[in-house]
């Protein structure tokens, strides 16, 4: 148990790389400072949701079930913004492609 928290970790630098250049030229700086903060957020979220769980009388063993509930909405929350994403590329690469129809709009 002692090697549970170094996965969640290990995808901190291959996002902050990620972001870096998927920003490059508008905004790097920004995306490596959101992507920061969104870590740690969670992990304050998770402690503060672990400590409220422990408090109200759960065992120690039932905080990581009760997360899973915010895992699920997490993963939904990540699914529909990668959908919007995807859209908004296929709508400026049509846009991109027939100039014509983009101005009559």
């Amino acid at each position: 148990m002692r090697w549970s928290g170094s996965p969640p970790f290990s995808t901190f630098a291959p996002l902050n790389a990620r972001g870096a250049t998927r920003s490059d030229g508008i905004a790097p700086d920004l995306a490596l400072a959101v992507n920061s903060s969104a870590f740690n957020i969670g992990i304050a979220a998770a402690g503060w949701l672990g400590g409220a769980a422990l408090v109200a009388g759960y065992s120690a063993a039932q905080p990581p079930f009760l997360c899973a509930d915010a895992l699920v909405l997490a993963f939904a929350v990540s699914l529909v913004l990668t959908a919007r994403v995807k859209s908004r590329r296929r709508v400026a690469d049509s846009s991109l492609s027939h100039p014509q129809s983009a101005r009559a709009r």
